[in-house]
C-alpha cells in the first residue's frame, strides 16, 4: 500500500467519525458548452449530477480581505473518490436547495481531497 492509499484511508476513516457533519449535495457538471438560440433567445446547459457528501466551511474574517473572496463565498471539501472526475469552475454545487458557482478548485497534493471555492447568489 502506497503513500497516496494510505492518505485516502485515513480522510475516509476521518469523513466517517465525523459523522452528520458532512452534508448531502448534489455536484452539476457541465458536460457541453452553453447554447444560445438567436431565433427564441434561449440558453441551455447540458449537465449532469453526481451525489457526494461534502464539508462546508464560511471563509474567515481575514480571508475575506482577499480581492477573490466574497461574503458570499463558501469553501467546500469533495472527497475525490466521490467525483470520479476533475471539477471545473462554472460547475455548481447545490446544498439545501442553495445553488453556489463554483469559482476555484485546487487538489490536495495526495489528489484526495478537492477544496472548492463556490459562490452564492448575493
Amino acid at each position: 500500500m502506497g503513500l497516496t492509499a494510505d492518505i485516502a484511508g485515513a480522510v475516509t476513516s476521518a469523513w466517517t467519525a465525523l459523522g452528520d457533519i458532512p452534508a448531502s449535495a448534489t455536484y452539476y457538471r457541465q458536460t457541453a458548452d452553453i447554447a444560445y438560440n438567436t431565433s427564441t433567445g434561449a440558453v441551455t446547459k447540458t449537465e449532469s449530477s453526481t451525489s457526494v457528501t461534502v464539508i462546508i466551511e464560511d471563509y474567515r474574517e481575514d480571508e475575506l480581505v482577499a480581492p477573490d473572496i466574497t461574503i458570499q463565498d463558501r469553501r467546500f471539501l469533495v472527497r475525490a473518490s466521490q467525483l470520479g472526475f476533475t471539477p471545473r469552475e462554472h460547475d455548481r454545487i447545490v446544498v439545501g436547495g442553495v445553488s453556489y458557482d463554483i469559482v476555484r478548485v485546487a487538489r490536495d497534493p495526495a489528489g484526495v481531497v478537492w477544496t472548492l471555492q463556490a459562490r452564492g447568489a448575493a
